[in-house]
């Protein structure tokens, strides 16, 4: 889990006689970076439901690509879903996106699937190309 570490500079009244006098740090850690996306609590516009349709997946994806373009996680958003395989629409990608990238999904199903499957096969030669 990635952690963001905050400084936050508290006025409080110090007595001691140093330059910074009146003047307290406190440290505050352990702010997990979803904490701060914009996207926290709907996740009906990031996962699909089932059998979605093509034109459902559409509109779904501008509404949460509209969420990302503003959030200020967006590219550690990105970098998670590609590090851990993530289904869904993340940091501005979809599944699609990332596996055209090359970062695949733990489960890959539809076309995304047959690719994965005959990728595989080729690599163990089970199938021999003419």
């Amino acid at each position: 889990m990635c952690t963001l570490q905050l400084v936050l500079k508290i006025d409080l009244p110090i007595n001691n006689s140093s330059e910074h006098e009146g003047l307290a740090y406190k440290r505050v850690e352990y702010l997990d970076w979803t904490d701060l996306a914009n996207c926290k609590g709907k996740i009906n516009l990031f996962f699909a439901p089932n059998a979605e349709r093509p034109q459902a997946r559409e509109r779904r994806e501008a509404k949460a690509r509209t969420l990302c373009d503003e959030c200020p996680v967006q590219q550690r958003c990105s970098e998670f879903a590609r590090e851990h395989h993530e289904y869904g629409y993340w940091g501005g990608e979809s599944e699609e996106k990332r596996h055209l990238a090359g970062f695949t999904i733990s489960a890959p199903i539809g076309i995304r699937a047959r690719h994965h499957r005959t990728a595989q096969l080729v690599k163990s030669s089970q199938l021999i190309p003419n």
